[in-house]
């Protein structure tokens, strides 16, 4: 029989109680019976409302450590990197304080037993000025390894408006 496993970070948890139901599901019988795979899923349809509490929750944690939240070069401190990272996995948010929209092309490819939520490790991408946006997810590909996320960042151009 096939099962799978949420993997939420418990900050996420805590930020989405209000909104979501989640259910505890206990899997009876041999250990032996259950594929040794993991199986990670997320919310289809959140919308905005989920992907504020995940941007709030991913600042909120990297604001407690100051040496997560970098400056992207170039950018005059205008266009921050904010990244939290737990034992299960690792998340970043990119966040554009500039009166201008910017394009930035961004780098995961040295990242080690890290599976991602996009469906490239390196591309460009373009944020609205004043804006705030999840840039990525990382889980463990194999869970009982370490993982290690690392993250190249290059301003590419600043739009004028």
């Amino acid at each position: 029989m096939p099962y799978s496993k949420w993997v939420i970070p418990q900050s996420w948890k805590v930020a989405l109680a209000k909104y979501l139901i989640f259910e505890q599901i206990t899997v009876k019988g041999e250990s032996k019976e259950l594929p040794p795979r993991m199986e990670v899923r997320g919310l289809r349809s959140g919308g905005s409302l989920t992907d504020r509490a995940r941007v709030r929750c991913v600042l909120e944690g990297a604001k407690q450590h100051r040496s997560r939240v970098r400056s992207v070069a170039g950018s005059s401190d205008q266009v921050l990197l904010y990244r939290e990272d737990t034992p299960t996995c690792t998340s970043l948010v990119l966040q554009n304080r500039s009166p201008a929209p910017i394009m930035l092309e961004v780098d995961f490819g040295e990242s080690r037993n890290a599976l991602i939520n996009h469906p490239h490790q390196r591309f460009s991408m373009s944020l609205s000025a004043k804006t705030t946006m999840f840039l990525a997810h990382f889980v463990p590909a194999d869970p009982l390894r370490e993982h290690q996320v690392v993250v190249k960042e290059r301003l590419l151009a600043v739009k004028a408006r």
